[in-house]
């Protein structure tokens, strides 16, 4: 929750809660299914852009705190 707080997203966003709760079942979905076995390209793809997402969440929030 701090570093959604610091970011920009957290910022924009006013109750946080739904979306930590979005990022810990997602997190948890595509964990699971990068493990369990041959997936097609769209699962690679989407666990792929979720791990640009959080970098750029965690760029936000420490490289641009003052906004």
């Amino acid at each position: 929750m701090d570093l959604m707080r610091t970011s920009l997203v957290g910022r924009l966003v006013p109750d946080l809660a739904p979306l930590v709760s979005f990022i810990r079942w997602n997190d948890l979905a595509v964990g699971l299914l990068v493990l369990l076995g041959p997936w097609p390209k769209y699962v690679w793809a989407w666990a792929g852009l979720w791990l640009i997402l959080a970098t750029l969440v965690r760029f936000s929030a420490v490289l641009f705190p003052w906004i």
